[in-house]
């Protein structure tokens, strides 16, 4: 699904479904290696394709943008590279044999908001530079859900900027809710330790986490602490 955007695209309540067989497609249900733009992918069902349900990513910096991703049903990842102004919103992924969603280096402008990820083996969101094609830089991930994840939002891109808020994570099984990882591996390297003025760099500056102090529950809940 390769286009330059100078008539929109539009995919729409499609079942796609068993794409296990090799070459350049290599078990997508929706894929696109030359860039895609002005692009809407909404309300479609992806089941048992092997290696994403929907994978975008070009050559050059940008080749993905002004693309929706809505509304979709999928068992497998949605991934991006070479991606600018995307948004992927409303979606549930469940119980994907990878991560949830991708952002795997050269990303800008993605907006990951309303969103159900439950049950992937790894992460839930995954920002990390594959392949050392680009940072990942001023994505927002706000208002998902994210549970029974082995891991929550792995932010691990050395110079990524993510904002990360009012998000649903829970149960996840296997590490953090939010990790600033230094290792782009896996797995993430866990718990980073607070810093006096948090001078460091990293994956969102490596932000000190919040020590809370207390917590109090009668009429209304008020916690108490500092970052």
């Amino acid at each position: 699904l390769n286009s330059n955007g100078s008539a929109a695209t539009l995919v729409e309540k499609n079942c796609f479904k068993n794409n296990n067989v090799t070459g350049a497609a290599n078990g997508n249900g929706i894929y696109s290696d030359q860039g895609l733009s002005n692009a809407v992918v909404d309300s479609n069902l992806f089941i048992n394709n092997t290696n994403a349900a929907i994978l975008l990513t070009g050559t050059t910096p940008n080749a993905v943008s002004n693309v929706m991703i809505a509304n979709n049903q999928a068992d497998n990842r949605i991934r991006l590279t070479y991606s600018k102004d995307v948004t992927i919103t409303k979606n549930t992924i469940t119980n994907s044999p990878s991560h949830g969603i991708q952002l795997a280096g050269a990303t800008s402008g993605i907006s990951i908001s309303q969103n159900t990820v439950t049950g992937a083996t790894y992460m839930a969101v995954r920002i990390f530079d594959s392949d050392g094609v680009g940072a990942n830089t001023t994505s927002v991930i706000a208002n998902n859900t994210f549970t029974g994840n082995v891991y929550g939002v792995v932010v691990a891109d050395p110079g990524a900027s993510a904002v990360i808020t009012q998000n649903a994570i829970d149960n996840t099984t296997g590490g953090l809710g939010i990790d600033l990882s230094l290792s782009s591996g896996f797995p993430p390297d866990g718990v980073t330790p607070n810093d006096v003025q948090d001078p460091d760099v990293g994956p969102n500056h490596l932000q000190n986490f919040p020590v809370l102090t207390s917590a109090i529950t009668t009429s209304g809940t008020r916690v108490v602490g500092s970052l």
